[in-house]
């Protein structure tokens, strides 16, 4: 009787935990559309549109709502694909021995990815995006069981390629858990799903075996896991090439469903759909050399997909133009900063979350001058260094980082610090900068207000800071003055020291660095005229 009632509990415990995956008798696979080969590397845009890639023919597809197929791009041979926040995409493309950067239109912009380590990339196969800003790619080029050189490689903000992991049979899908701290990875020729501890992005820990997928049967041609995908719940749906299925595997790695694919080789697989509940499927009907591709969609109600990860959109400013020229006292108290927008609260460096320290910022801009004004909310304000271009970093400052043509790598770089003391440096490149006291901008204008003491004391309310740099000092803007629509990369931050250290920003980096140009947000100039 005991056993009895320990067997019912768990059977209900199981039902539980499947209740929100359909049963697979449910779930029948509908044909979308076919194309002339082999199809790959699905995706789905904030729109609906679907995209797929015929890889033998070198196309990329474009599936709108009314399941119309349209030549988006032509390639090599495209394979896996990513959409960016900006709304430009990233293709992984075997016979380029690179991952292409395409623009909204399909047009190829550059190669976001062709070597590691001096070395040409092989054949990038599949790709999955950091929420930090960078993206990890699968190289299964010419490894198999016999030959095991398959890497899996890390492309951070700034564009470089690293190297994660290595001797592998294949490495084919890849998927990265929401939280950015853990990394799927589909090795096909061993018929398994790995997973990484990622210890900050792009280093990964010891590999562990996820998951051991079921092995071919009857008509089924080969078991080789290819394109993966998460839902809300965090469950693992898996591409199972040649064996016709779509198979779903819990957060722990245990097999849940095997779902019917369509395609016999199937090949990888997104969420999309108006409630998230719809798997789109790529693959083709038999053998990928000799058959057509196909596009099927499997409808999955009561389950809710994850939207494939998107690095963090960078914060867009919209400047003002001032009508009169800003006093700069460090009060805050002219007219138009009270109708400025602002940044909203500056958010911690390293991992974006939110700040204990209140931070925000405001910018304006006439033909002369960009403003900027910081107000810090501080118990405890201290700083030491009253001699221009000293090492502010090191105590409490705010700063600004600006760099009006993305194009080139040089940058300004201001400082101020509760004190009023300045440091203005003009960087060629990342962290080389010209001799600090060698540029020192001649009109440029600052000033800051204490509500209290500069001695770290506790008692302080908050301090204010006001900069007016001269725009004729931006020598690489594309036109100056600006004109309404023009963009800029800029960030801002806060260095806050007492009682408890920290780094904050308007635009994180997610690292302990600021200086990541990459990672800046934009500024755009409009024609809205304050106060």
């Amino acid at each position: 009787m005991l056993i009895k009632s320990l067997l019912l509990a768990f059977a209900v415990i199981l039902a539980a935990f499947h209740a929100d995956l359909p049963p697979e008798t449910d779930v029948k696979a509908a044909k979308v559309l076919e194309v002339a080969g082999y199809t790959e590397g699905v995706v789905v845009d904030s729109d609906g549109a679907i995209y797929i890639s015929d890889v033998y023919n070198g196309t990329i597809y474009r599936v709108a709502a009314d399941g119309v197929a349209k030549v988006w791009a032509k390639t090599g041979a495209p394979n896996g694909h990513k959409i960016l926040p900006d709304g430009t995409h990233l293709v992984c493309d075997g016979s380029q021995h690179a991952v292409l950067h395409l623009d909204a239109a399909g047009k190829i912009i550059g190669k976001a990815a062709a070597e590691y380590d001096g070395k040409p990339l092989r054949s990038p196969n599949d790709l999955t995006l950091d929420p930090r800003g960078g993206f990890y790619f699968t190289d299964p080029g010419g490894s198999n069981l016999e030959n095991s050189i398959g890497t899996v490689h890390y492309v951070d903000v700034e564009g470089k390629t690293h190297l994660v992991a290595e001797g592998l049979a294949f490495p084919n899908g890849i998927a990265l858990r929401p939280d950015g701290k853990t990394l799927l990875v589909g090795e096909s020729k061993h018929n398994r799903i790995l997973s990484y501890d990622i210890i900050s992005p792009g280093k990964a820990g010891k590999m562990r075996v996820f998951a051991k997928l079921p092995v071919r049967e009857a008509d089924q041609i080969a078991n080789e896991p290819d394109g993966m995908c998460l839902d809300a719940a965090g469950n693992l749906y898996v591409a199972h090439y040649g064996m016709r299925q779509v198979q779903v595997l819990s957060p722990e790695g245990k097999l849940l469903r095997r779902y019917g694919a369509g395609n016999l080789t199937t090949s990888n697989v997104a969420f999309g759909g108006p409630g998230m509940d719809q798997l789109y499927v790529t693959g083709a009907l038999g053998d990928e050399k000799k058959t057509k591709g196909g596009l099927f969609r499997l409808d999955l109600k009561g389950v809710k997909g994850l939207k494939f990860l998107q690095s963090a959109a960078p914060p867009v400013y919209e400047v003002s133009r001032t009508s009169t020229a800003i006093k700069v006292d460090g009060k805050l108290d002219d007219p138009a900063w009270s109708k400025a927008p602002g940044t909203g609260r500056f958010i911690n460096n390293s991992d974006g979350s939110a700040a204990s320290y209140e931070t925000e910022a405001r910018i304006l801009y006439d033909d002369k001058y960009l403003y900027f004004s910081f107000r810090c909310r501080d118990e405890n304000i201290w700083s030491t260094l009253e001699h221009r271009d000293a090492r502010l970093w090191e105590e409490e400052v705010v700063e600004v980082f600006l760099q009006a043509d993305p194009s080139q790598p040089s940058y300004i770089e201001l400082e101020v610090n509760p004190l009023g003391t300045m440091l203005d440096i003009y960087l060629l490149d990342v962290r080389k900068p010209l001799r600090y006291e060698s540029w020192n901008s001649g009109n440029l204008q600052w000033a800051v207000d204490v509500d209290g003491s500069v001695d770290g004391k506790a008692g302080d309310r908050e301090w204010t800071c006001e900069l007016a740099l001269p725009l004729e000092d931006v020598v690489t803007a594309p036109r100056l003055p600006p004109r309404p629509g023009d963009r800029w990369r800029l960030n801002l931050y806060r260095v806050e020291s007492r009682p408890v250290p920290a780094l904050l920003a308007w635009s994180p980096t997610w690292k302990d660095d600021f200086h990541l140009p990459g990672m800046f947000g934009w500024m755009v100039f409009t024609d809205r005229q304050v106060p």
